[in-house]
Parts: structure tokens; C-alpha cells; sequence
């Protein structure tokens, strides 16, 4: 449903006994609504303000098999966090009213089913930093939304392995993760429709648990827009049906 934009920054909240359930999504993300804070946000295939990453992506939708587009989660914590074990969010596609288009259904059932990953490698150069130092795994759930026709929803949790953990550092900006979009099924005659349509993404809080039981969560939404589509009004969040997880193999296979 519709949210009012508030112009209040977004912090980071530590969050004890049923704050940290959001991190296992037993709970929904209720903290106060906060928007346009830069301490957390969306951006097509680098952070905001490092390499080439831009806030709205056009695309001429005349490709089958370049690499995938990736949208970017970063982000800049506003207080120390040690020993940080699994982070979890959620990026929600709304289509404005409208149907999902067809390209843009991921979720099973979908036209484009199953192409969604997660994509946990920071490349070489400069840019954000990366929390995970290729240790981590993604668990990423793609699901049509019961709460209206025009919204998709992608939860993604990632976690370090037992035993393991980082510190992020105040100020300091990382690279979460990116959600990698293969181009398969763009042109020719098996093409799903809709490819050219405008749609927003919307990314409204990030959950972050540590190995001695404390957490944060930071709220505020972020958009990210696809073929300049106006995302002032795309806030959106739904339910969760179904799951699948993300793979080293799965992802390494887009780039080869």
C-alpha cells in the first residue's frame, strides 16, 4: 500500500529479543518510515557514487545473452557492528499499478522463472568494500505478491558460516550484495512481453545480526527505477510464499 515520504534520516536501531526475529523473517519490518537517508541503497551494477552505477537503468531490450544486469544493495553503517554474522532485506518490484510484465516475472510460475541470483562477488578495483571476503552464502526468495497484481518481491538473507563473522565499520561503504537479472527470453521467439515497461524498485529496510545475539535495522525507502519510470510513489511490501537458494556455482555460471 501507498506510504507518506517523510523526510527524517534513516539510523541504524540495535535491536534485542523480537527485533531479531526480522533477521529469520518471523516477523515483518516495522520500524518508522524514514526516506532518502544514504546510509543504505539501491543503485544499477556499482554503489551510489563509486564506478559506473547509476539510480535509473534504460535498456533498449535487444539482447538474449549479454551479462546480466545487477542492481546493487549498499551500504554505510552510522555505528560500529562486530562481529557481523547474517544480514537479511527485502527489494520489492512495483510495477505502478499495473501488472507485473511478463519479463519481469521471475517468481515461479513466472515467464522468466528462476533466472533471479544473488550475486555475492565484488569485483577488482575501486568501489564499495566487500563484508563477505567470498565466505558467505545467499538464500534469495522471488515471489508474486498477494497484496496487488503489480508487485514482485525478492527477500534475500546472507550469512556467514558458523564460526565466522566481520566487523563493518562506521562510515565505511559495502557492497551487500547484487541481484543479477540474465537477459534470456529478451528477443526472438520465445521473448517475454514487457521488457521496455517502466518499473520501480523499492528497498525499505535492512536487518543485521551479530555471534552475541544483538542485531540492527535501519529503515527509510530506496529506489532504484528501470527505463525512467517515476518511483516517488513505489512503496510496496507483501507477504512471502516461496524460496530457493542461491548457489556459487548458480552464479558463476552467468559469467561463463
Amino acid at each position: 500500500m501507498p506510504r507518506t515520504m517523510t523526510s527524517t534520516p534513516s539510523s541504524w536501531t540495535p535491536l534485542r529479543g523480537p527485533g531479531l526475529l526480522l533477521l529469520l523473517g518471523l516477523l515483518p519490518a516495522a520500524l518508522p518510515d524514514e526516506a532518502h537517508a544514504r546510509d543504505f541503497g539501491l543503485s544499477w551494477y556499482d554503489c551510489q557514487d563509486h564506478g559506473p552505477s547509476v539510480p535509473n537503468l534504460n535498456f533498449a531490450c535487444n539482447l538474449n545473452y549479454d551479462p546480466p544486469i545487477q542492481l546493487t544493495l549498499w551500504m554505510s553503517p552510522f555505528t560500529e557492528m562486530p562481529n557481523v554474522t547474517v544480514i537479511s532485506t527485502a527489494i520489492y518490484l512495483n510495477a505502478m499499478d499495473t501488472v507485473v510484465p511478463s519479463w519481469w516475472q521471475l517468481a515461479p510460475g513466472g515467464c522468466r522463472a528462476g533466472l533471479a541470483s544473488v550475486d555475492l562477488v565484488t569485483p577488482p578495483g575501486p568501489g564499495c568494500l566487500d563484508p563477505w571476503a567470498g565466505q558467505a552464502t545467499a538464500t534469495l526468495v522471488v515471489y508474486s505478491a498477494t497484496c496487488g497484481p503489480g508487485i514482485e518481491g525478492f527477500r534475500v538473507t546472507v550469512q556467514l558460516p558458523p564460526g565466522q563473522s566481520r566487523a563493518l565499520h562506521m562510515y565505511q561503504r559495502y557492497r551487500l550484495f547484487r541481484l543479477a537479472i540474465p537477459l534470456d527470453h529478451t528477443t526472438g521467439t520465445d521473448a517475454c512481453q514487457g521488457c521496455a515497461s517502466s518499473v520501480c524498485f523499492d528497498v525499505p529496510y535492512i536487518s543485521i545480526g551479530n555471534s552475541d545475539g544483538l542485531g540492527w535495522s535501519t529503515s527509510g525507502d530506496q529506489f532504484a527505477s528501470w527505463q525512467g519510470a517515476d518511483c516517488r510513489n513505489a512503496y510496496s511490501e507483501c507477504p512471502i510464499t516461496s524460496a530457493r537458494t542461491t548457489t556459487w556455482g548458480s552464479i558463476k555460471t552467468l559469467y561463463h
